[in-house]
Order: C-alpha cells, then sequence, then structure tokens
C-alpha cells in the first residue's frame, strides 16, 4: 500500500494492516523525504519549532547535541 510502509489483508469485509518497516526506519525515511521536499534547513526549523513549542525536554536536546557530536567525530 502506498510507499511500501503497510501492507494488508482482507479478512471478510475487513482491510487488516501491518507494517513492513520499523518505527525507526519509517521516522528516518520521513525525515529524509521532509528534507528533500522542503530544503536542508528543514531539520533546523524542525528542530526550532519543536523547542518553540516545548516538545523537546532538556534530555531529548541533550540527546540531539549528543548525536551530532557523535556524527562530527566520525566525519559527518
Amino acid at each position: 500500500a502506498g510507499k511500501g510502509y503497510l501492507t494488508y489483508q482482507r479478512k471478510g469485509r475487513v482491510s487488516v494492516y501491518h507494517p513492513l518497516i520499523t518505527k525507526d526506519a519509517y521516522f528516518e525515511q520521513t525525515a529524509v523525504d521532509y528534507s528533500k521536499i522542503w530544503g536542508k534547513g528543514v531539520l533546523k526549523r524542525m528542530a526550532a519549532a519543536l523547542i518553540k513549542e516545548n516538545e523537546l525536554s532538556k534530555n531529548d536536546i541533550q540527546d540531539l547535541k549528543d548525536y551530532l557530536d557523535e556524527l562530527d567525530s566520525m566525519g559527518h
């Protein structure tokens, strides 16, 4: 169905849907798709909006910083 994220099985008049990929894989692909559609600055703007609306905790922000530092140390 759609982009290959779900499959379904008909059971009588009901369709039962099942994921084909993990939640993490879905989020990774969605982030890449948004970046392609809206441009490279979209992730920065998205993070800023989440921080502004208090959707990211201090721990979330620290985790993000740590992850970015890790990527930087790997040469990304």
